[in-house]
């Protein structure tokens, strides 16, 4: 009977959230906010109010205690004086930033000018392995005067300038783009001095790891370009060669980038996850588009220079 009614509905709603309310195991640091409060008056009107000001005033303790264990997060070894490692500048980078800038414009002024046909051509001269007409994309006059592909004789085409340029201008954003996450994830944090020693501590030993194996490399490089050289000829030389330096490069390039991150993102997972992903997304990113332009890159010069597609 006492619950009849919209007026009895509301007190039973409002009872069992008290209910709901008093049940709840609280830590030590609500309950003493919360034993610090005067107790409930009799009377339904006031009841509400009442229970909003307690989980507000215990919503509050809660924010106070987080913006306490976020600054003490700043001091996780309870050293007295805490100081933050800043990082660096790459002149490296930004040099890289301005070079490729000017490639990828140079590069696309020149396939803007092979599509319209006012660019220079490229000749590749080439044994044929089989036996086919002419290409349609060659010069009219053939070596020997012959009016079609022979095997084993060599044909004359022209190289697809315009495709060879807009590959340059893909790389060039590529290795833009690399310079610009090097050089912001070296602009940020490193850290605690603890962290800080830890990382460098691991970049010396990464350092003298490549330094040790990087002769070994050399050597086998030079052993396996002088056997091609001989079997093969030197386009498949210039290719061996510079395939490997460009593997080295990505190496170097990545792994360093590697340690380089992992303090800067350790420190900032202290304060913010969101940040601390997106400095990891991009230490990522550094070697695989380095690796993917390098292979690009490698393709074009060896049939610019080289003028040799079976060297590729």
């Amino acid at each position: 009977l006492f619950c009849h009614g919209s007026r009895g509905q509301n007190l039973r709603t409002w009872g069992s959230s008290v209910l709901l309310f008093a049940s709840q195991p609280l830590p030590s640091a609500e309950l003493a906010v919360v034993s610090s409060m005067p107790k409930l008056k009799k009377g339904g009107s006031d009841v509400k109010s009442q229970i909003h000001k307690r989980l507000a005033t215990i919503a509050d303790r809660e924010k106070n205690l987080r913006m306490i264990e976020m600054k003490a997060s700043m001091n996780p070894f309870g050293d007295e004086d805490v100081t933050i490692f800043s990082g660096r500048f790459s002149y490296c980078a930004a040099l890289s930033m301005a070079f490729f800038s000017l490639v990828g414009f140079v590069s696309f002024v020149i396939m803007i000018l092979a599509y319209s046909g006012a660019a220079f051509e490229l000749e590749s001269t080439e044994v044929s392995f089989v036996d086919a007409p002419n290409p349609p994309f060659g010069p009219l006059i053939q070596p020997g005067n012959r009016m079609s592909r022979e095997m084993g004789k060599e044909f004359t085409y022209l190289l697809p300038v315009s495709s060879l340029f807009f590959c340059m201008v893909c790389i060039s954003i590529s290795l833009f783009t690399v310079a610009l996450h090097s050089s912001f994830v070296l602009m940020q944090d490193m850290g605690v001095e603890r962290v800080h020693d830890l990382g460098a501590l691991v970049s010396i030993g990464v350092r003298v790891f490549l330094a040790k194996l990087l002769p070994i490399q050399l050597v086998m490089q030079l052993f396996v370009g002088v056997m091609v050289y001989f079997l093969a000829g030197w386009a498949f030389t210039l290719a061996t060669f510079l395939g490997g330096f460009q593997c080295q490069l990505c190496a170097q390039v990545g792994i360093n980038m590697c340690f380089e991150g992992t303090t800067r993102v350790t420190h900032m997972l202290w304060f913010d996850t969101r940040d601390a992903v997106r400095v990891g997304i991009r230490v990522a990113a550094v070697s695989g588009l380095a690796a993917s332009a390098m292979a690009q890159l490698g393709i074009i010069i060896v049939w610019i220079v080289g003028r040799d597609a079976n060297g590729l």
